[in-house]
């Protein structure tokens, strides 16, 4: 939601890759952060298919974000607040199917407080 409030605001003085510039570089900073207290789990070992599917989410999660921040440029929070929870439905997905995550009690959860 306050995502949502900033892009509003941003779009009067910012133009759409200025505001992409401040969300990527507050989430690089604190994806950083979180990262220090996740040091035992740095032993995953990357491969060839898991950087190409890492580039791959890369690619799409940028284009959905930039499509978004363009939006609401000219929509209303209420028009784009569906895509906003298909995409948290469509990560979750992704966890299931690609990454073989399991389906964890919170993640239920989050899907019933979305509906």
């Amino acid at each position: 939601a306050t995502a949502g409030v900033a892009v509003r605001k941003l779009h009067y003085t910012d133009s759409t890759n200025t505001i992409l510039l401040y969300f990527f570089m507050t989430g690089v900073g604190v994806a950083g952060i979180l990262q220090l207290f996740q040091i035992h789990l740095m032993h995953e070992v990357f491969h060839t298919k898991s950087v190409i599917l890492l580039l791959l989410v890369g690619v799409f999660s940028t284009g959905f974000q930039w499509l978004y921040t363009a939006a609401a440029r000219y929509g209303t929070a209420r028009l784009l607040s569906p895509f906003l929870y298909l995409s948290f439905i469509f990560t979750t997905v992704e966890d299931i199917f690609i990454w073989k995550l399991p389906v964890h009690l919170g993640i239920v959860i989050g899907f019933f407080l979305l509906l």
